[in-house]
């Protein structure tokens, strides 16, 4: 049996004590799996036995100690989840080597990161959020990093403008350390830089991030980019607790999928925007020159005029817009149907293309019901207001 067991998976039991010496008798294991249990002490440095091993699983566990070094000459190993234990010590050098999927979340991990950890081709995903990690972030990135979460931890200096050299990096979180400087980005569709000490401008944003764009708790300053309002997927914007000046972009009040605004603590002016898409939750406190719009205004006969032809044009504006994105998305709907009809040569290919004709008709269904909202609202205005 020790020679033909493959897979041992032993998760979500009440098994406590040390990991036993015995599971390294296993030579074949491609896949073992202890997390979720009540497993303690240090983990044996002898994973260099197990060189058929892809896929390891240690979460959920109290296994203490420094992270075993064999791990790094596994060639095979491809998943390493060792995140909610209380490992310490530093990373091996190397242990990205082979593996597309590291998570050591959660851990007391300490020192700097290897300058190497992020380099690996192949290398996937680096989840590395509450340690005690310090120093800079390392400057050399793998152009196939998708996910890198170093939040939580204890990092200064600089986020490496190479960070751009990882093409495929989707998800970037790097809340709650002390770096500092500007924000580099590239195609984010996830992006967390809160309880910093960043400074400087909100650059342009990549229209594909959401669902939610977190810069609070920073030095940041300048006014918010109207290009924000081009975030179609996004539903949550926090940008509280910064240094931002001037008025709130109209652009957010088109924006389709906003259900939260946080713009508390900065110095703010002017009015909130109308929000007329969606029940937008917003939250501004701590901007003494700032000041809200109720949806239709009180009338008065002194005022009626004025705001008759403030709103009505108002509506009208945001209805041809909303019907122009239509018209937009509809075109870029047909491209991808004659895509689709010329069947791409894999079928990652077709199955991306699909997904993407998917968002586009729901991007078009939820627009043309904005744009038919509209409509209702120059009604109802006109049949309180009088035409």
């Amino acid at each position: 049996m020790a020679h033909s067991l493959e897979e041992l998976v032993l998760s979500n039991n009440q098994f406590s004590g040390q990991v036993p010496v015995g599971l390294f008798r296993y030579k074949n294991l491609t896949l073992l799996d202890l997390s979720q249990n009540n497993l303690a002490g240090d983990v044996p440095d002898e994973f260099f036995k197990l060189f058929n091993l892809q896929t390891l699983h240690l979460t959920g566990n109290d296994l203490g100690g420094m992270i075993p070094g064999s791990l790094s000459s596994v060639t095979t190993l491809a998943h390493c989840a060792a995140d909610q234990n209380n490992f310490s010590g530093s990373i091996p050098s190397g242990i990205t080597k082979n593996v597309k999927v590291l998570d050591l979340s959660y851990n007391m991990l300490s020192g700097e990161i290897p300058s190497d950890l992020f380099l690996a081709p192949g290398l996937h995903t680096v989840d590395l959020t509450s340690n005690m990690l310090e120093g800079h972030i390392p400057r050399g990135f793998s152009r196939s990093l998708s996910r890198l979460h170093l939040g939580g931890n204890m990092l200064n200096g600089s986020i490496p403008s190479s960070i751009g050299d990882a093409s495929s990096l989707s998800s970037l979180d790097l809340e709650n350390n002390y770096l500092v400087g500007g924000i580099p980005l590239q195609y984010l569709t996830e992006l967390d830089l809160a309880d910093n000490e960043l400074t400087g401008f909100i650059p342009t944003m990549p229209i594909s991030l959401g669902p939610v764009l977190n810069l609070s708790h920073n030095h940041l300053s300048g006014s918010i980019p109207s290009d924000i309002g081009s975030l179609l997927v996004l539903q949550i914007l926090d940008l509280s607790y910064s240094s931002l000046s001037g008025q709130i972009p109209s652009s957010l009040a088109v924006m389709p999928m906003l259900t939260q605004l946080v713009i508390s603590y900065n110095q703010l002016s002017g009015s909130l925007p109308i929000f007329t898409f969606n029940q937008v939750a917003v939250d501004s406190t701590g901007n003494p020159d700032l000041t809200s719009i109720d949806k239709i205004p009180e009338m008065t006969e002194d005022n009626k005029s004025e705001i008759t032809s403030h709103d009505l044009e108002l509506e009208v504006a945001k209805r041809e817009k909303a019907e122009q994105e239509v018209i937009s998305l509809r075109l870029e709907n047909k491209r991808l149907e004659h895509e689709l009809a010329k069947r791409p040569k894999t079928d990652d290919e077709f199955s991306t293309l699909k997904e993407e004709k998917k968002k586009l008709e729901y991007y078009v269904a939820d627009l043309l019901k904005l744009s038919h909202a509209q409509k209702d609202k120059m009604k109802k205005i006109i049949e309180i207001y009088g035409e």
